[in-house]
């Protein structure tokens, strides 16, 4: 049987100590569970036109494939918190590899020109 536990962070939470302390919080409970699955859904670059939400992807992109503190305050993202969380528990988990499976935006999937949210599909292995 599966239990889910949700954790609701805003991003006016910039405390990246707390949001430090969680991530190896949970990296203590992946570590006591293997089987442990964890989804972070975090949006990137709001409110863009096609060549802005273009420029913010590509610093998106390389910020999360070298996820550390000091690349995220550079990026448009909503959930920086959960990025901050995500670098300390990659980090007591021993994880390196990044893999960007894929990546969208509103625009592509049908929305307007002017205000889009782009959206990357990364898993860490």
């Amino acid at each position: 049987s599966a239990k889910i536990t949700a954790v609701a962070l805003n991003d006016r939470l910039r405390n990246r100590a707390f949001c430090g302390n969680m991530g190896s919080a949970i990296a203590t409970l992946m570590k006591e569970n293997p089987s442990a699955f964890l989804l972070v859904s975090s949006d990137f670059s709001h409110k863009g036109n096609v060549e802005r939400t273009a420029r913010n992807d590509e610093k998106s992109e390389t910020c999360v494939k070298n996820l550390c503190a000091e690349n995220i305050v550079s990026i448009e993202c909503d959930n920086r918190a959960a990025l901050y969380m995500l670098v300390r528990l990659l980090s007591d988990l021993a994880i390196k590899e990044v893999f960007v499976s894929g990546k969208s935006n509103s625009f592509l999937l049908g929305g307007p020109a002017e205000d889009i949210t782009s959206y990357f599909y990364v898993c860490f292995l």
